[in-house]
């Protein structure tokens, strides 16, 4: 999903995918869609989905191992664009951060979401609110986990706090 009136499909469901350089898009400009199912994933560098204002963007995450190691191994959902990634299975593994809905100022288009059904992600941070989250965020949880090192509550409460972490759709508590 590069071009704006492209649609992209791709399912990995076995064996091991390596890129040495470069990023993963789903959902660069057009509409994307990427299904793991099993397999191993190796990205030097970033997950992109949902990029420009244009781009739609899903992973379906629903079983293997997604590493991202490099330089810069953000996880960036709904970046000006609609991100979705939907885990029920799995493992995703990387050393920065978690960004929801990337924008700035007067750019709020971005529609960031992560529905953590099952699965792990392991983390090296989660976005700070005040280091710039526009548009939509929404973490939901519900049955998956996540784990960052360290202490992060303060900023998992701003997200609870400002509604973009939820528990089972919103009908669950979420306990920090």
């Amino acid at each position: 999903g590069e071009a704006s009136n492209s649609n992209g499909f791709f399912i990995m469901s076995d064996g091991v995918a390596n890129s040495t350089a470069g990023r993963l898009w789903v959902g660069m400009n057009g509409t994307g869609t990427f299904i793991m199912r099993g397999g191993v994933l190796n990205i030097y560098d970033k997950v992109e989905i949902g990029k420009n204002a244009s781009g739609n963007g899903t992973i379906y995450m629903q079983g293997g191992t997604m590493n991202l190691t490099g330089n810069s191994t953000d996880l960036e959902i709904g970046s000006y664009g609609h991100g979705s990634i939907y885990m029920t299975g799995g493992v995703i593994n990387l050393q920065d951060n978690i960004k929801l809905s990337q924008g700035n100022a007067t750019t709020t288009t971005g529609v960031g979401q992560l529905h953590l059904y099952g699965g792990t992600i392991n983390a090296g941070n989660l976005r700070n609110p005040a280091d710039g989250i526009y548009g939509s965020p929404l973490i939901d949880v519900a049955g998956g986990m996540l784990t960052l090192p360290g202490d992060y509550s303060a900023i998992l409460n701003e997200y609870l706090s400002r509604g973009w972490l939820v528990g089972y759709g919103g009908l669950g508590v979420v306990n920090i």
